[in-house]
């Protein structure tokens, strides 16, 4: 993809329409395909799709409506273009986005958070977006209410919520993944690969996980999902364990005397997953895990966190590209069919921003993780200014 532009096909931009707009079957064709060119203009000019203050935004708004401090129960944000969009929440009809991916956690029972990649921006006639709205069309993200998800077209209520395990019963499972985690052949090759890049690892004073999934579904455990969970404990574990490397070791003394009320090296954990159920909360909590309500995840994120996504269904490579340059990332590793304007039926494709800052700012080391399922296709990359 040279020089970094992204083109979706079969959009030639303004010059096809000089002339010939009469010739359009429908003005909404027209307006799609001018407004896919708008914003391949300005994601090309370097406008982000993502940025901390929208992100803020949208947090601090979806709080007031939660606790019945929005009096008019609408959202309002700023698309690309520097436009005024509003979303009235829970109204007869939809406002935006509607989703379909996950139907479980604080998605079930109140408003929620729609991110768009770059690809599906570029490919709103898939049907993400009912009714079609020129000015929400540049903005990549939205509230979504549960009782407005829609399947097919037609308006469905949230399902009941299953059955859930007991906590007792659901932090014993997850104990027990941990210990087989951690006693497998596999947790000492990590301990070695995140001790060998201690001299820049050692500044990461958070890890801030996404998507890691629920640790049960109804009656049914999850056991991959409680796997990454295991994974990031023992990351968590194995960088607060690093020493100051040298030449920093001999200053360790005053180091310390200057902090007394300070540990040597905490590592804060924290989790986003809008997915979670109460039970989830509660165990990965006694674990040590600080879940964080979403986009707040996003916003913990900055210079000295270790980011970690495995298997999202949002957008975090893009999110994370444009909001923030952590110390290290631990995220799927890049398939070419995950590249490009063909990926805008992927949950997390990558794109052009997300290449760049890997390929000019981050060093890469792979991992191999013949463990579970979700753990197989890793990659660390480790930022190079460190």
């Amino acid at each position: 993809m040279a020089g970094n532009q992204f083109r979706p096909p079969g959009c030639s931009g303004y010059s096809h329409y000089m002339g010939a707009s009469k010739n359009l079957a429908t003005l909404h064709d027209y307006l799609e395909d001018t407004l896919r060119s708008d914003i391949e203009t300005m994601y090309n000019n370097g406008v982000p799709l993502f940025t901390k203050d929208m992100l803020s935004q949208i947090s601090r708004q979806l709080e007031e409506y939660d606790q019945a401090l929005l009096g008019d129960n609408k959202i309002r944000l700023k698309n690309m273009k520097g436009e005024e969009v509003e979303f009235t929440l829970c109204s007869d009809e939809p406002s935006g986005w509607f989703e379909w991916r996950c139907n479980a956690g604080d998605k079930r029972t109140k408003p929620f958070i729609f991110y768009c990649s770059i690809q599906r921006l570029l490919s709103q006639g898939q049907g993400d977006m009912f009714p079609f709205d020129p000015q929400k069309t540049c903005l990549a993200v939205g509230p979504v209410c549960p009782k407005l998800r829609k399947d097919g077209g037609a308006s469905e209520e949230v399902d009941p919520p299953k059955l859930m395990f007991h906590v007792p019963t659901l932090t014993r499972l997850f104990e027990l993944t941990r210990q087989d985690w951690e006693t497998s052949n596999v947790f000492p090759e990590i301990r070695t690969l995140l001790k060998a890049n201690r001299n820049r690892l050692y500044k990461v004073d958070n890890i801030v996980a996404f998507a890691l999934g629920q640790l049960s579904d109804g009656n049914n455990f999850e056991s991959d999902c409680a796997y990454q969970h295991a994974f990031v404990l023992s990351i968590q574990r194995i960088l607060s364990e690093m020493t100051t490397p040298k030449p920093f070791y001999y200053f360790k003394p005053l180091l310390k005397a200057l902090s007394k009320n300070k540990k040597d090296h905490d590592v804060e954990l924290y989790a986003q997953d809008p997915a979670y159920t109460d039970s989830d909360k509660e165990v990965l909590a006694d674990a040590g895990i600080k879940v964080l309500p979403d986009p707040k995840g996003f916003l913990q994120v900055g210079d000295n966190s270790m980011v970690v996504s495995i298997s999202a269904n949002i957008p975090i490579h893009q999110i994370i590209a444009d909001i923030a340059r952590p110390a290290a990332i631990i995220w799927d590793e890049h398939e070419t069919a995950m590249d490009g304007p063909e990926a805008h039926s992927s949950a997390d494709p990558w794109s052009p921003r997300v290449e760049k800052m890997l390929n000019d700012e981050y060093m890469y080391v792979m991992f191999k993780l013949p463990f579970a399922d979700k753990l197989r296709h890793l990659a660390l990359y480790i930022r190079k200014d460190l």
